[in-house]
């Protein structure tokens, strides 16, 4: 299922996108591309802007590249070996292009969400009422231990 993103949200999110990937997204090259890939593997027009759509997902860092080909298997109702073929040259000529930017994008996403997670366990576990136990004391002598005497 897809969060959906108000228009000022995306607008936010692409923003904060290095420049490489704006001009990714913007450029005619990576329009031309996509379009040469689902002709060659016989989609629809239709199936061509919902590929793009999820691309952009990618690339804007709302679905991690190593979702991309079981996304487009499911949405586009591909079989396996089809998501597979068009996965691969979809991440040849789009994604690898841009991957070094693009895997620092999403470990910036990935180390926010995992901040926000630990201040909110943080802030939880502060609401936790702490109690602590003391060791019981034995009031048996340890016969394992000798005399320092």
């Amino acid at each position: 299922m897809h969060t959906i993103y108000s228009k000022e949200q995306l607008w936010e999110m692409y923003k904060k996108l290095p420049e490489q990937i704006r001009e990714t997204l913007s450029s005619e090259e990576m329009s031309d591309t996509i379009s040469e890939i689902c002709q060659k593997n016989n989609l629809s027009t239709e199936d061509n802007s919902l590929i793009s759509n999820i691309i952009n997902e990618v690339l804007f860092g709302i679905l991690p590249a190593s979702d991309f080909q079981k996304t487009i298997e499911m949405e586009m109702e591909l079989r396996k070996d089809a998501a597979k073929k068009i996965s691969q040259e979809i991440d040849r000529f789009v994604f690898s292009p841009v991957s070094a930017v693009l895997g620092k994008t999403l470990e910036t996403e990935k180390k926010k969400e995992t901040i926000k997670t630990m201040r909110e366990e943080t802030e939880t576990k502060k609401e936790l009422p702490v109690t602590k136990e003391k060791p019981k004391s034995s009031s048996q002598s340890d016969t394992y231990r000798e005399s320092l005497e």
